[in-house]
């Protein structure tokens, strides 16, 4: 939720205070007496449902928060996202450190956008305003506090954002309207969506592994299996947790929660997030 999700790169946060797509606080502080004190930005992205599309793929390759601070980037790479599969969840896109103050706008590079029309399943490419440039917040300001985590939730509004211009063929035309949440020392209450791959498998308590992200390796979250959550193999039909082993591919839903109590730097991970599954699909 590709999304999802959902993190090895602890292990760096913990060392050097400077990792990308972490999903904890890891302590903030200075590392002397004169260097900012740091913070973690976590971004959601999601979406409403959109009628005449069946699909709409948003490829990000940057992540950027400007500010008192200069620019500070969260994210470099490549995502691509399915906006419509997250209609009824949110997808991380990025986790970082990044030094801690006042921040005036997240700037979001996109590379392509393309829309897949639901009847004829034609694909459109759009030409990006600004080339590929979305600015958020421009008018408003969110501050970073130090050892802290502010998730912030991205919903674009694919139904107002897409509009068809011109006649004969439709032609489309994207003008981004977006929401931006600011949840600092709070988690998003809808669901997430996690994909990737069982990096290592507890003992105690059961259903408690450890999932990285299929899109990097070094993103991973602490997943526990819920009371009551249910577990299937890739053909959709119910299996035991037992079944789960290490290097399986795994689609995960739930929701994150805060969990002060899951300090685990004997592995590397010192996490104050979990992620509580209501459903996991082995294989999917």
């Amino acid at each position: 939720m590709q999304q999802l999700r959902f993190l090895r790169r602890l292990r760096l946060c913990a060392l050097i205070l400077a990792s990308v797509f972490v999903i904890s606080s890891c302590g903030g502080g200075t590392s002397s007496g004169t260097e900012p004190a740091t913070g973690t930005v976590l971004l959601l992205l999601t979406d409403a449902p959109v009628d005449e599309l069946s699909a709409i793929y948003m490829e990000v390759t940057e992540a950027t928060l400007i500010g008192g601070n200069g620019q500070q980037t969260i994210f470099s790479g490549n995502k691509t996202i399915n906006l419509l599969d997250l209609a009824n969840f949110n997808e991380p896109i990025a986790f970082g450190e990044v030094l801690a103050g006042d921040y005036t706008k997240i700037r979001l590079q996109i590379l392509s956008l393309e829309l897949v029309d639901k009847v004829t399943e034609k694909s459109t490419f759009l030409r990006l305003p600004a080339n590929g440039k979305i600015d958020l917040l421009d008018q408003g300001r969110f501050t970073v506090f130090p050892g802290r985590t502010l998730v912030v939730e991205i919903d674009v509004d694919a139904n107002k954002s897409v509009h068809i211009v011109g006649t004969g063929n439709d032609t489309y035309q994207f003008r981004p309207v977006v929401k931006v949440n600011i949840m600092d020392g709070g988690l998003p209450d809808k669901l997430a969506r996690l994909e990737g791959v069982v990096a290592e498998i507890y003992d105690d308590p059961a259903g408690k592994f450890l999932l990285c992200s299929a899109d990097f390796s070094d993103v991973c979250v602490v997943v526990y299996l819920a009371n009551g959550g249910s577990v299937y193999d890739a053909e959709g039909l119910p299996v035991s947790i037992g079944n789960l082993m290490v290097d399986d591919f795994v689609t995960a839903i739930g929701r994150y929660r805060q969990d002060d109590s899951n300090n685990m730097e004997n592995s590397g991970v010192d996490e104050k997030f979990a992620f509580d599954a209501i459903v996991i699909e082995i294989g999917g």
